[in-house]
C-alpha cells in the first residue's frame, strides 16, 4: 500500500455524522435515480430494491473506507464496477453523466 492509499483520519463524530444521514441520503438518492425511467427500465418491478441495495452498499464501502483510512477499498470498488457494469447493461458513460450531474 502507498501513501496515495491512505485517508487522513476521519474523526468518529464525522463518520457518525455520515452513518446518521445514509438512510435519508439512500431513499433520495434512489427517489431520484427512478425518475430516470430509461436507466433503470431493463430492472422492472424490481429496480427500487435493486437501486436500494446498490446504495446501501456502497455506503457500506464509503463507511468503511473512511473508519479504516484506506482508498484500496474505494479503488477495489471501483475496479469491479468498471468491469462488472457493463455486463448489466450499464455504460460507466451513464455513471460519470449521473455523479456530474446529479443535484444533491
Amino acid at each position: 500500500m502507498t501513501n496515495k492509499d491512505i485517508l487522513s483520519a476521519i474523526p468518529p463524530e464525522t463518520l457518525s455524522a455520515f452513518q446518521d444521514k445514509a438512510p435519508e441520503i439512500i431513499k433520495e438518492s434512489v427517489k431520484r435515480s427512478l425518475k430516470n425511467k430509461n436507466d433503470i427500465v431493463q430492472h422492472g418491478d424490481e429496480a427500487e430494491k435493486l437501486l436500494k441495495i446498490g446504495m446501501e452498499y456502497i455506503t457500506k464501502m464509503l463507511e468503511s473506507a473512511m473508519s479504516l483510512g484506506e482508498i484500496s477499498l474505494l479503488k477495489d470498488q471501483l475496479s469491479w464496477a468498471c468491469d462488472r457494469l457493463p455486463h448489466d447493461g450499464v455504460e460507466m458513460e451513464i455513471c460519470l453523466v449521473v455523479l456530474i450531474f446529479t443535484e444533491m
